[in-house]
């Protein structure tokens, strides 16, 4: 470019087509809304956000899907950027307040210990003996009489802790953490990623319990946060800059191909919303946009076929799997903590979130506004009455949701995957794709991602 104005003009003639209305794909959408791009953002369903949903239950605001963010992070910086106070928009951000974690056992519920993945640093804790019985307690202690070189590193959890300190351990303490708070057995953990000060500690120490009470002791973790009045606070905000930038958001309206021809593509998308009163009418035909960019930010069941015949994908990673949520307002709830990780064997609900505790959103005297994850999809009752009876409480009002489960980044094998699916090589000039499925489970990692893929394709379309 010879100067700014023959960048800004080619900035307003560089056409950008967005296929995902998730929080990847809206902020993929306003990172080139805001150069001067014009954008079109194409969502199947009626809403935004992806897993970004707040809900009302029973007069109370709270999230059903993602919650919370890194203090500094990616999003704590996005949020900053778009000026919610500008926007009309309460952007107060609520520090979470850490609490206790508890899981189930044969005496009800009981406190989880201190420790790393569920590994503890002391497993003659009274807590951890009334999870892992003497027998189990006595054989994480012999860990610290195990040479630490005799199995090297080992990066897969599960595999570690068995090896170190017992299967007891592995089973009761650490499967409930991971299966909670990342969706994986410890098996399918990789120690490299999900603690990579791990292994190293455990040298220095000579043990993992060792270990594990070196890494609490220069624990430095950034506090989570998130916003007063719900996570979708920041959907509305993205929303709102994209079209005050002149972006356009289509809702409804699925895309059904994608066509290269030379520098530019070709999106075919049609409207979803029931024609069944007029089947013949005008929202029924097919749209066509032409665009110079084109950014991907579906969900990979939708995305692969999309690309089929442009872009040759590794073999699908992680097969298609759903979660169901019931955030819900209870009665009579214990004093339990900050939230709850049942055992396996004991419940298809992986975790349990105390809201009120945490983020103090807020309910009347004697009742707590809490969220259960549960592996699968549930109908409203069994939902219900699974959390009824891992917390022996009584649900007044209740609100579900499914949502798609994206790959977290801790799964052993994904980091190899998703390199080779962010190698700049596989994409033509022009198309690219971000979202969980390529960036791994969490806002901050997929909000980095867009960010990241969104200044890729726009450097090289206006810098070509």
């Amino acid at each position: 470019m010879s100067d700014v104005s023959d960048l800004v003009a080619a900035a307003q003639h560089t056409p950008v087509v967005v296929i995902g209305g998730g929080i990847g794909g809206l902020v993929a959408a306003y990172e080139c809304a805001k150069v001067g791009m014009p954008v079109t953002l194409l969502e199947a369903s009626e809403r935004l956000g992806g897993s970004v949903r707040t809900v009302d239950v029973g007069g109370v605001r709270a999230d059903a899907g993602a919650v919370s963010f890194a203090a500094d992070g990616a999003v704590d910086r996005l949020i900053d950027a778009l000026g919610l106070a500008e926007l009309g928009l309460d952007g107060g951000r609520v520090a979470q307040r850490t609490g206790v974690r508890s899981t189930t056992s044969a005496r009800g519920l009981v406190p989880l210990p201190d420790g790393v993945l569920g590994i503890p640093a002391n497993p003659f804790l009274t807590d951890a003996v009334r999870i892992i019985g003497w027998g189990g307690a006595w054989r994480g202690y012999l860990d610290r009489l195990r040479p630490p070189l005799t199995i090297g590193h080992e990066n897969r959890l599960g595999v570690l802790v068995r090896k170190r300190m017992g299967a007891k351990i592995e089973h009761r303490l650490v499967a409930p953490v991971t299966r909670g708070s990342l969706g994986l057995a410890p098996d399918e953990v990789d120690v490299s990623v999900a603690a990579p000060e791990l292994n190293p500690a455990l040298t220095r120490q000579g043990s993992l319990s060792g270990a594990v009470a070196e890494m609490l002791g220069d624990a430095s973790a950034r506090p989570r946060l998130t916003l007063a009045n719900g996570m979708e606070t920041l959907v509305t905000a993205l929303e709102r800059r994209i079209a005050e930038l002149g972006g356009r958001v289509l809702l409804a309206t699925a895309a059904e191909s994608i066509v290269r021809t030379g520098d530019t593509y070709r999106v075919t998308g049609r409207h979803t919303a029931d024609h069944s009163e007029d089947p013949e009418g005008d929202a029924a035909v097919p749209e066509e946009f032409t665009a110079a960019v084109v950014v991907l930010a579906a969900e990979e069941h939708a995305a692969r076929p999309l690309l089929h015949g442009i872009v040759e994908l590794p073999a699908e990673f992680t097969p298609r799997s759903r979660l169901t949520t019931l955030t819900a307002i209870v009665d009579g709830a214990p004093a339990w903590g900050a939230g709850v990780y049942p055992q396996p064997a004991d419940s298809d609900i992986v975790s349990i979130d105390d809201l009120t505790a945490q983020w103090d959103v807020g309910a009347d005297a004697g009742a707590r506004v809490v969220r259960a994850r549960l592996a699968g999809v549930h109908t409203p009752a069994e939902a219900t009455a699974q959390l009824e009876g891992v917390l022996g409480v009584s649900v007044r009002d209740a609100v579900m949701a499914d949502f798609d489960v994206a790959p977290h980044r801790e799964q052993r094998g994904f980091a190899a995957a998703a390199a080779r699916l962010h190698d700049p090589n596989l994409w033509p000039a022009g198309l690219g794709a971000t979202g969980a499925w390529l960036a791994g489970a969490g806002l901050d990692l997929v909000v980095a991602d867009a960010q990241s893929t969104a200044e890729r394709l726009r450097r090289g379309a206006l810098f070509s």
